[in-house]
């Protein structure tokens, strides 16, 4: 796998599109992945293991892993969920 430190999460989490790059493009097969249309459903994998599938939706409510990364990949403290504000362990 690699070292610690070494942008393993980091770069899953650019080509899953958490986060977009700040200078350059991350390309495949020459074309800019923010020209790519984003898929619907989302697996989550975790040391090399699946551990949540689904919509972004489903995958919040689930207040799992994803939401995990999600909160963490746009800066949150709060999400909003069945219509009210829970402060997120982000």
């Amino acid at each position: 796998m690699g070292a610690t430190g070494a942008g393993k999460s980091s770069l899953i989490s650019l080509l899953c599109r958490f986060y977009d790059v700040q200078e350059g493009s991350i390309r495949i097969d020459g074309i800019d992945i923010r020209d790519l249309p984003q898929a619907d459903r989302i697996i989550v994998m975790r040391h090399g293991m699946i551990v949540e599938e689904g919509t972004h939706t489903e995958l919040l409510s689930v207040q799992g892993y994803y939401e995990e990364l999600y909160c963490h990949s746009q800066g949150l403290h709060f999400l909003k969920q069945n219509h009210k504000e829970e402060e997120m362990s982000c």
